[in-house]
């Protein structure tokens, strides 16, 4: 596969960019400036064919929902999207100011796909070449080649990044090993892990985690999945990964999201055990409230209530590294969490998942994450609330249907929340891994 003509074709046009870069770059940074552009024009590629829907949802809803992003997801069919009115061919449009237009290009993008490009350090890199008049040739290059992923699979796009990789490598003096691991020795690894449960994995309604903790670009996972479906079509393989090498880290999560993997567990990190990466904290509910509750979520998104009980998120990631049992220790001093919880709201459509507002009347939860020094990603708002339905576990039609019958429904419950729970999911479900008391 990785002699294949599409990744030769490709391989050599991408590394024709080079060309350009001599005598303003050494050979050993080129991937400095090739890789994050092929990373960008895939994602260019990928939203080309919704960026009109995407656009057309935002101007009708900006501002006036609290939470657009599961809106403009749902309209673009990824789980990141960009709100710029251009793209890499409009970019050719105003050479004169190409450098500021590909920044705001890049700063229209999803949170979650702008955390993928700023690993690669692009913005000094475009700083670069715009000095040297020099951005202009290489945008024009990249707009010309097709990486959408009915021109190039997912898979054939694992193999075009090692190889761009192996090219820098043999550059640099360095073992390109120490960013990949050859597609045969992958193949040969993930034969041996699952050869004892082949029976197993094709079986119906097969859920299987798997934890690459040093993943690079992500073959591991890729074949890992590959296999999988193979066997059983309707197998489902949750897939964790970490990486220390920022630019690699980037290209795994990057082909993550396009695959509609979970990227939120491929994380940067250099240890078995970081911290608090992946670890949140939740206020579950009180019964007999959360008995109610429960009742509406297995019949409407069965999936996740099997993931989780009813709750409200107080941070999605604790912050504090190291210290973080001490953080949350701390939250014993707060007192109780006092909140209502409201009525039923969409997250602007009922297929961007459905849920309970909650009023923070108390300012308790607010207290709560100041004491945890919570800081918010750029551009989000924190806003606790019940989720009933979910866009990742709930179908368009089930949703809708939902939307139908609790539309309108309103509890007007004050509620006091004598515990918060540390929780960490396994690939299965949210599991507690520590309860602090707040009396």
């Amino acid at each position: 596969m990785s002699d294949s003509p599409t990744i030769r074709s490709h391989a050599a046009f991408i590394w024709s960019v080079a060309d350009l870069l001599r005598g303003d770059y050494k050979q050993s940074e080129y991937g400095k400036v090739i890789l994050p552009l092929v990373v960008l024009r895939r994602l260019d590629c990928v939203l080309e064919a919704t960026k009109p829907a995407v656009l057309k949802r935002h101007t009708e809803l900006a501002g006036r929902i609290e939470n657009i992003e599961p809106v403009l997801q749902a309209a673009a069919g990824e789980q990141f999207f960009n709100i710029s009115p251009l793209d890499f061919r409009r970019l050719l449009d105003d050479p004169a100011n190409i450098g500021d237009n590909l920044r705001a290009y890049i700063a229209g993008f999803s949170v979650g796909a702008r955390d993928v490009i700023e690993k690669f350090d692009l913005a000094a890199q475009i700083a670069k070449l715009d000095r040297a008049n020099l951005l202009f040739l290489v945008i024009s290059m990249f707009a010309d080649i097709d990486l959408h992923p009915d021109a190039v699979s997912n898979l054939e796009m694992g193999y075009l990044y090692e190889e761009l990789i192996r090219r820098f490598s043999e550059l640099s003096n360095e073992t390109a090993g120490e960013h990949f691991t050859p597609r045969e020795v992958v193949r040969l690894m993930v034969n041996l892990l699952f050869i004892e449960d082949e029976h197993v994995l094709a079986t119906p309604g097969t859920v299987r985690t798997l934890l690459d903790p040093a993943c690079g670009t992500g073959g591991m996972l890729s074949v890992a999945e590959d296999h999988l479906r193979q066997l059983n079509p309707a197998a489902r393989l949750e897939m964790f990964g970490q990486e220390l090498n920022a630019e690699t880290y980037a290209i795994c999560r990057s082909d993550m999201m396009l695959k509609g993997q979970d990227v939120e567990l491929i994380v940067q990190c250099s240890r078995v055990t970081s911290g608090s990466a992946k670890l949140q904290l939740t206020a579950f509910l009180p019964p007999p409230l959360r008995s109610q509750l429960e009742i509406v979520r297995r019949r409407w998104d069965p999936e996740m209530a099997e993931r989780i009980g009813p709750h409200f998120t107080v941070c999605h990631v604790v912050p504090g590294g190291d210290d973080w049992e001490n953080r949350v220790d701390s939250l014993h001093a707060s007192g109780p969490l006092r909140v209502r919880i409201g009525g039923v709201r969409n997250w602007g459509a009922p297929t961007g998942g459905i849920y309970l507002n909650v009023d923070d009347f108390d300012e308790t939860v607010s207290l709560a994450r100041r004491r945890l020094s919570v800081e918010e990603a750029p551009g989000v708002e924190y806003l606790p609330h019940v989720t009933l339905t979910h866009p990742r576990t709930t179908s368009p039609d089930m949703a809708v249907a939902a939307w139908d019958e609790l539309d309108g429904w309103t509890l007007n419950e004050f509620v006091s929340i004598d515990a918060v729970d540390v929780i960490e999911y396994d690939g299965l479900a949210w599991r507690t891994i520590r309860q602090v008391s707040l009396r």
